[in-house]
């Protein structure tokens, strides 16, 4: 299981959503592939809606990638529907940072 933390890019000088697989989980080589695959494939998604992932990293035992922060209102303009406040995942890892 991955938790998503509102973060610091100390590089970059900004703020993003970082998503960090523990090092428990990332000592198993097919939970770490998983989650390598899944940041990959996030990364191929160019849409108005979805977060760009813009880093993959691997450091002290632990995986992570890095997104662009975004308040959901913010994508709620380029959303074809208005949000009517049922939860889906996207929605419960949102409001969690």
């Amino acid at each position: 299981m991955a938790v998503t933390y509102r973060a610091r890019d100390t590089v970059l000088n900004s703020t993003v959503a970082l998503k960090v697989i523990g090092r428990k989980l990332a000592e198993n080589p097919t939970a770490r592939a998983r989650f390598l695959r899944e940041a990959r494939a996030a990364a191929q998604i160019q849409h108005p809606t979805v977060a760009r992932v813009i880093h993959y990293g691997e450091q002290d035992s632990e995986c992570f990638y890095a997104m662009e922060l975004v308040h959901w209102s913010q994508r709620c303009s380029h959303a074809p529907r208005k949000y009517n406040g049922s939860h889906s995942g996207v929605d419960v890892s949102l409001n969690s940072i």
